[in-house]
């Protein structure tokens, strides 16, 4: 996902040297994932509900956006902000949905991994909203 967004943005990376700000949000986003990821389902584990799930998407959604926001500034950053985090809180009840609803469309969106996939349109959604508005 950071990697799409770096490079369909190209022109606009406020780094000079344009490689190098791409390297840099595709490093600092995968090391985001994996904390929020990891933080998100050990917090579940000892927390019961879905909260922490609401919580995680949100979390990620935001440290993604700040993060963008450095390498590919956002024109109007608290309203584009609000934005992220609304799409980003809306992705687990969308995600749960596509799971419990029997469709038959793409066999991905069956399990409970369709939670990045949503998520992962959403908050690119989202960011591209905050970069081009």
């Amino acid at each position: 996902m950071a990697l799409s967004v770096s490079l369909t943005n190209y022109d606009l990376i406020s780094i000079r040297k344009k490689w190098l700000g791409i390297l840099l949000h595709l490093s600092l986003s995968i090391i985001l994932f994996f904390v929020t990821f990891f933080a998100t389902f050990t917090l579940s584990a000892k927390i019961d509900g879905f909260t922490i799930f609401y919580i995680g998407c949100a979390f990620g959604a935001i440290l993604f956006a700040l993060l963008t926001n450095i390498i590919l500034p956002f024109q109007h950053f608290w309203s584009s902000l609000l934005i992220i985090t609304v799409l980003s809180l809306i992705c687990f009840p969308i995600a749960t949905y596509i799971h419990e609803t029997p469709w038959n469309i793409i066999p991905i969106l069956k399990g409970r991994e369709n939670i990045s996939i949503v998520w992962m349109t959403l908050v690119g959604l989202g960011i591209a909203i905050g970069i081009h508005k």
